[in-house]
């Protein structure tokens, strides 16, 4: 039971939590609660800043990864793998159930964000175990995450794997659920995989700031039903209620500390303080079914499509997984970078700055890859006048990687702009079996 005082005080906390939650919906999972752990920017040439940062994601077709349980020394191991650490927030409930229940909790993020680790041991504390991969965020070094998580999925040999949905949500969540299935599979392991609801476009965006709590229940908190012609749906499971499972989930949210989580929602009177309590305990899973990646979840706009925060079209997504799951090709990635609104480089006009474009060959096999650059969702070609690379054709011996310089002249841009780096494979562009022969990642840009 919850202390009265305490309830009130979190029943406080309810009506400044949620409204938010769909009026900046898509920040809650841009790049967590703390953002992405390193933000560089473009620095202007006679700056010479040194600079780091990103990379990609891979596709498979969904296999059924289910099977029954098993235990290793009469405890159960659980692993909950996602990208941002607040992700795992509106599944909280459960996951505090599941160490009630005595089972060993990894917790396994797919991006660098080891500050987002501190607020779920704070509420965990040592009955579980924490892991943030190295490499920057799930856009980012996509071939290299996935081979760490094969590896530390080997290690631990978990019973359950929990992971988010494939719904539509916004790409770093669909592309993380792709590299973690991909990931199990290659680890060989047995394993009963299940999947928790993130935000989905599946019933288009919220109608409104104050939508009916039934409407963002449905949001945050579904399951949807996929596509029959490509998938095979699993039957959901409904969560039973638990106060202090709500009671900890409130924790985690006060030691997340998001702003825009606690702000805002006295706008919205017919939020009361049951229908918060309703929505905050309203968890679900269901067993990982079997999925095609190659194609949308659902007919319609993914959430990314219709809010657009980030520059992808589901068909970009498609050719990124379609390109890292390939035998041949490149991982890609440019530093700085920004692949979301919330961290946009801002440029001044006629300016010239330099970056930096990391190729990696994932092939065991030398390759040869060409660069080259678009703008916007048009693909229009850049110029030599606006993109000038070091090297356009770069050959790299087998798991060969290098940083090609760039520079790119603002003369003549203006607003807001998308550039799209483009690395070809000469390998797989001679390989008939092959569904794509290149790479692509956008840098969201604004010059004024």
């Amino acid at each position: 039971m919850l202390e009265a005082e305490r309830f009130i005080k979190m029943g406080f906390i309810l009506k400044k939590v949620l409204p938010v939650l769909f009026i900046l919906g898509f920040e809650m999972c841009a790049g967590g609660s703390n953002g992405p752990a390193r933000q560089d920017t473009l620095q202007e040439t006679t700056h010479q800043n040194d600079i780091n940062n990103d990379m990609n994601s891979k596709d498979l077709s969904g296999s059924d990864l289910s099977s029954d349980t098993e235990t290793h020394s009469g405890q159960i191991k659980t692993a909950f793998i996602f990208p941002h650490g607040d992700d795992i927030i509106l599944f909280f409930a459960s996951v505090w159930m599941m160490k009630q229940n005595g089972e060993k909790l990894y917790i396994i993020l797919t991006s660098n964000q080891l500050s987002a680790i501190d607020p779920l041991r704070n509420i965990l504390g040592q009955d579980a175990i924490y892991y943030a991969l190295d490499h920057v965020g799930p856009i980012q070094h996509k071939t290299l995450v996935t081979e760490d998580l094969v590896k530390l999925l080997k290690e631990i040999k978990p019973d359950k794997i929990y992971i988010q949905a494939w719904c539509g949500s916004h790409p770093e969540h669909d592309m993380s659920h792709i590299e973690e299935v991909m990931a199990i599979k290659q680890a060989g392991i047995d394993a009963t995989v299940y999947e928790f609801p993130t935000f989905t476009g599946y019933y288009g965006p919220l109608s409104s700031s104050c939508a009916p709590i039934d409407e963002l229940t449905r949001y945050w908190n579904s399951l949807i039903p996929l596509d029959p012609k490509y998938n095979k749906v699993n039957e959901t499971v409904e969560v039973a209620e638990s106060k202090e499972g709500l009671q900890k989930k409130l924790d985690l949210i006060n030691e997340f500390d998001i702003a825009w989580m606690t702000e805002g929602l006295m706008q919205c009177p017919n939020y009361d303080e049951e229908k918060l309590t309703g929505f905050l305990s309203a968890e679900k899973y269901r067993l990982l079914g079997v999925y095609d990646y190659k194609h949308r979840p659902y007919d319609g706009q993914m959430s990314y499509e219709f809010k657009r925060d980030w520059p992808f079209e589901f068909e970009d997504l498609l050719n990124y997984t379609l390109a890292l799951d390939e035998q041949f090709g490149a991982d890609l990635w440019t530093s700085p970078s920004a692949t979301n609104t919330k961290f946009r480089q801002t440029l001044k006009k006629d300016k010239t700055y330099p970056f930096k474009i990391g190729l990696f060959n994932k092939s065991e096999e030398s390759d040869t890859f060409t660069l080259s650059a678009a703008w916007n969702s048009g693909r229009t070609p850049a110029t030599k006048d606006q993109i000038v690379f070091e090297q356009t054709t770069v050959k790299l011996d087998g798991r060969g990687r290098v940083e090609v310089k760039a520079t790119l002249k603002t003369h003549g841009l203006s607003g807001n702009l998308i550039l799209w780096i483009k690395a070809k494979s000469a390998k797989a562009a001679s390989d008939s079996k092959h569904v794509t022969d290149f790479v692509e990642i956008p840098v969201m840009l604004k010059v004024n």
